[in-house]
């Protein structure tokens, strides 16, 4: 079995096979798979060291990613000033009618949600505490994913190639998404960065003023309303600019400086010289 894993690895890590194997697992049929595989790869899995936690902890912090999604659903999103207010009131309309016929929703369906939710620059958390409002979050009446149900999840998504799973000398088990699965699959959602390493650089001196990330919100499009305090502008910032836009902007002459961008490798103790992308990255 080694020896036909380390024989057919390419495959599971070849780009486009990644890729239409997410879209299979985000447009699944069952609405379980569909909801529970983005939490799991993207808001657990890639955000742990070496892409690993124990499995008895992945179920726990599944649970509470999706109560801490149904706690906001108290926040009243549509009164956001400007543009992102109208598309927020525009959103949660649609998603109203797509619901408003039963239980679920249709592969298809959620397909153009995604398509408008990219359109109008709503967040998936946004996404997420609007249809936690409409009472359909995690799943129907608002009611948290069972231990088996993500247990099911993660049969499927090791039978897909995503998901791997080890076990330790002390017979702990735990799931896993091997480095070059990881690579490949940061790539295709954009995940430069773990949340973690963003959180801190954007209290860095070089772009933690509240002038800097307006320019760089406004760079993105990504409206905002009048007088932001700096917690709502990095609040902004994390989820809606790659940290390479934050850095060098969306074109040559945009972002930091190359000789702040030197300073600030040489301040982390890594190389210093290059052309700017160099840096930045």
């Amino acid at each position: 079995m080694r020896s036909a894993l380390i024989k057919t690895a390419p495959q599971y890590y070849f780009e486009e096979n990644l890729r239409q194997t997410l879209d299979r697992s985000l447009l699944h049929s069952e609405r379980d798979i569909r909801t529970l595989t983005p939490i799991f790869v993207k808001h657990i899995l890639l955000q742990k060291d070496n892409f690993m936690c124990a499995r008895s902890t992945v179920d726990d912090e599944i649970v509470a990613w999706e109560q801490a999604i149904i706690d906001r659903s108290n926040e009243d999103l549509v009164q956001q000033s400007g543009e992102k207010g109208k598309f927020l009131e525009l959103f949660h309309f649609v998603l109203e009618i797509a619901w408003e016929r039963g239980d679920d929703i249709s592969p298809d369906e959620k397909n153009l949600i995604e398509k408008l939710r990219r359109r109008f620059k709503i967040t998936e958390i946004e996404y997420r505490i609007i249809e936690a409002k409409l009472g359909k979050f995690p799943k129907n009446g608002n009611q948290l994913h069972t231990r088996d149900e993500i247990e099911k999840v993660r049969r499927f998504l090791q039978n897909s190639g995503i998901l791997f799973s080890i076990r330790d000398q002390d017979k702990t088990n735990f799931d896993l998404i091997p480095d070059e699965i990881a690579g490949t699959i940061r790539r295709i959602l954009d995940l430069e960065i773990r949340n973690f390493g963003y959180r801190e650089l954007i209290k860095h001196k070089h772009v933690k003023s509240k002038g800097y990330m307006l320019k760089s919100l406004e760079k993105c499009e990504v409206s905002v309303e009048k007088y932001p305090t700096l917690d709502s502008l990095q609040a902004k910032v994390l989820a809606q600019v790659p940290p390479s836009i934050l850095l060098g902007g969306t074109s040559p002459r945009d972002g930091l400086e190359i000789a702040k961008l030197k300073s600030w490798c040489s301040e982390l103790q890594i190389k210093s010289s290059g052309v700017k992308q160099e840096l930045i990255t």
